[in-house]
């Protein structure tokens, strides 16, 4: 049988993006997808079997020059719309937690404004923004959000939520991807992370960060526009990313 491999990169809301895109090209050309070992294996309900072979690596932004190839091992980021191959309802039945890992978010407390922030390494390099908590703030008060002390939290990966059983797993980020998801309203950061959280969630209202237009600079927080809804890009700067906009089904 025909086969398509993958080595998932990186961390957690790229790596889902790499499955996902691998995942629907494999079902697209009929093929059997095979993975490398990776986090996704031990939270989710995926068996994958383990890669054979080495294969001729294909670049997920060419696919025009190879769409159709099968026995090939896809690389790349999958941020651009042309990845998105899959719907939303594809990727909530293919990253079902497993049973334990269920048990062990449902201790996360449901927030009502639950806000992402990425700072730690975005206000270090130069070619991301770090967006300014007033961004945030303005953005809840245009939406007419309630944001009087508790209704707002950040969650974020300087002071995580923290799960005894998941921390002693290796798994001390799943406490906040699980409050992001099921946070009555999200306020998404320029993050896959938070991106995946509302794909994954079932969140009342969204909102996300529209970057066009700002150019990063180091050391500095930056403002920046919020819109309702889920699609703006990652990144302003990667020509491989784009505005994401994931059917529902």
């Amino acid at each position: 049988m025909s086969v398509v491999t993958l080595r998932p990169h990186d961390r957690w809301g790229n790596t889902l993006f790499q499955y996902a895109y691998a995942r629907a090209y494999a079902r697209k050309v009929g093929a059997k997808l095979q993975t490398s070992a990776w986090l996704g294996q031990q939270v989710f309900e995926i068996a994958d079997p383990p890669i054979e072979r080495d294969l001729p690596a294909r670049y997920d932004m060419d696919r025009e020059q190879w769409d159709g190839e099968t026995d090939i091992d896809i690389t790349g980021w999958g941020l651009h719309q042309k990845c998105l191959l899959y719907s939303r309802a594809d990727a909530k039945a293919w990253f079902r937690f497993k049973p334990w890992v269920a048990a062990a978010c449902a201790q996360v407390p449901k927030l009502a404004i639950a806000a992402h922030l990425r700072h730690g390494d975005f206000i270090a390099e130069s070619a991301y923004v770090a967006i300014s908590l007033r961004s945030y703030f303005d953005a809840a008060a245009k939406a007419g959000l309630d944001t009087r002390k508790g209704n707002i939290v950040f969650v974020m990966q300087e002071s995580p939520i923290l799960e005894e059983q998941l921390v002693k797993a290796g798994l001390g980020f799943l406490p906040d991807f699980f409050a992001l998801m099921q946070a009555r309203v999200l306020l998404r950061a320029n993050s896959s992370f938070s991106w995946w959280a509302a794909v994954l969630g079932e969140n009342e209202r969204v909102f996300a960060p529209q970057l066009a237009g700002i150019v990063p600079q180091a050391g500095i927080f930056q403002d920046a526009p919020f819109v309702e809804g889920n699609w703006p890009a990652i990144s302003c700067v990667h020509p491989n990313c784009s505005d994401l906009h994931l059917r529902e089904t």
